[in-house]
Order: structure tokens, then C-alpha cells, then sequence
């Protein structure tokens, strides 16, 4: 997920402090030809290093995030947290009916979150294969602009048909996302001149968060635009219901940094 800071260099020294997406994880360092694309392991390294799990734990819920909690509370759950890091919204969302479970792709998150919480719920899985039955929960949260690090586009459809396969019908997705046209545009079309074969709002550059990073170990991220990311939400059997800007919880705008929104699933894949 998550504020990506950008600086103004040509793309192949381009640097970004992060603020990235709750959920994925964090503790190796693997270089991005290990990471096989079209798999949600994007950003592994990143996320599963201790700094950046403990990192996140400092970050304060925004208001947008705090309605998210309460608009999940008003719903039948069970509720699964995709993307859940180490537990950075845990005790806003535990109460919710029918109980909490957590995933993350990377370990060291998942460490952390135990260590803080002893009887979490969490399980190791990939967003794109969640180690889950059909049919399982009532609510799927993908928070924190997790869906982000999800890259290409088709893996992100897919992780969209995944959170479909676990929900009950009529049960509810929600998740955040940077938006297209309030977020980097600048960054975003330099990046899609400058490299060829690149989808529109990638971005790339090295992390600060692991140490004296390699030109390997970029930090890869989607700024996804609204009708594409609605799009793929249909063809997964969702509906939109409700949004709200991530930051002030109040109306969405077109220069909103990020978006909430909301689907309900009320029919099969298309």
C-alpha cells in the first residue's frame, strides 16, 4: 500500500520514501528476478523486512481508514484482512461479528503480529491462491492500497476473483487505492514515456526502507485508474456501493490523494 514519495530524476534513479500498501509483508532480501511476474510476491523483500513491518505499526489510522472499520462493524461477518502486515488495524477490526483472520504473503509481518496479539488469527497465503474454502467469509478487506503491489493487471484481476471465491453472496469487498488523476500523475506519465512496454501508472524505484538497496530490489507499485480497477471488480460479480476519500473520509474528488470503495458480490464471474 500508502504514500509513495517520488523524487524528480530520470526513471532508472527514481526514489520513493514509502508509505506502501498494509498489505503484503516483510524479513528477506530477494532480488526482482526472483520474483516472478504475475505473482502477487512483488515487493517481497520490501514488505517482509522488520523495519518495514515495524514501520507501519507507526502509522495512524486515517479517517477514511477509521469509517472503513466502522462500516465493517455493521456488517455479518467473518471478516478476512488480505494484506493484514503485522496487525496495524487489528484492535479496530477484531470486534467484527463472526471473527477476524488474517493473511499476508511474507513471514515477518505475520511474526510481529503474533508477538503483539497471541490469539490472532493469521495465516501465511498469496492473495492470488488464499489458502481458503468457498463461500467462507461475509467480508474481505484489502486495505492500505495493498492491491497496488499487486502487479501485472492480470494478477490483480485475479486476487479480485479470489476475494470473490471466499466471500458468501451477497458479502462485502472493501479496499483502498491511490487515485490515478490526484496521486503522481506527473510521475506516472514521465514513467510510462520513459519506459517501453510499461502499463500507464507503474511506477518503480529503489526502496529507502532496506538498507543500501541494490538496482534489483526496486519497490514496484499500480496506480490503478477508477474505471479499470471497476471494471475487473464486475467481471469478478461485484458491485460498487460506496466510496469515500481515504485521508477525510468525506466525498471522493478528483484530487483526492486515495479512494475507498466498496463492492458487494451479487453474481458469478464473467
Amino acid at each position: 500500500m500508502a504514500r509513495l514519495t517520488f523524487l524528480q530524476c530520470r526513471p532508472q534513479e527514481l526514489s520513493l520514501d514509502r508509505e506502501a500498501p498494509q498489505g503484503v509483508c516483510r524479513g528477506i532480501r530477494a532480488s526482482a528476478s526472483t520474483v516472478a511476474r504475475g505473482s502477487s510476491m512483488t515487493n517481497h523483500a520490501f514488505y517482509d523486512s522488520p523495519a518495514t513491518a515495524r514501520d507501519y505499526l507507526t502509522h495512524a489510522a486515517t479517517a477514511g481508514e477509521l469509517r472503513i472499520c466502522d462500516w465493517l462493524a455493521q456488517r455479518p461477518g467473518p471478516l478476512l484482512d488480505v494484506g493484514c502486515g503485522a496487525g496495524r488495524l487489528h484492535e479496530k477490526l477484531v470486534n467484527v461479528s463472526g471473527g477476524l483472520t488474517g493473511v499476508d504473503y511474507a513471514a515477518e509481518p505475520l511474526r510481529i503480529y503474533r508477538q503483539r496479539y497471541g490469539d490472532a488469527n493469521v495465516v501465511q497465503g498469496d492473495a492470488l491462491r488464499l489458502p481458503f474454502q468457498d463461500a467462507q467469509f461475509g467480508l474481505a478487506l484489502m486495505g492500505y492500497h495493498m492491491i497496488e503491489s499487486i502487479l501485472p493487471s492480470s494478477s490483480r484481476e485475479k486476487a479480485l476473483l479470489e476475494a470473490a471465491r471466499v466471500l458468501k453472496p451477497g458479502g462485502f469487498l472493501v479496499l483502498s487505492r491511490h487515485n490515478r488523476l490526484g496521486y503522481k500523475l506527473v510521475q506516472q506519465i514521465h514513467a510510462y514515456l520513459r519506459r517501453p512496454g510499461s502499463e500507464f501508472g507503474d511506477l518503480c524505484g529503489p526502496s529507502r526502507v532496506l538498507s543500501d538497496p541494490g538496482p534489483e530490489e526496486a519497490f514496484k507499485m499500480h496506480v490503478c485508474s477508477t474505471k479499470k480497477i471497476r471494471l475487473a471488480a464486475r467481471r469478478a460479480g461485484f458491485n460498487l456501493t460506496d466510496s469515500w476519500d481515504f485521508d477525510t473520509a468525506g466525498r471522493t474528488t478528483i484530487r483526492c490523494r486515495a479512494v475507498v470503495e466498496c463492492f458487494v458480490l451479487q453474481g458469478r464471474p464473467l
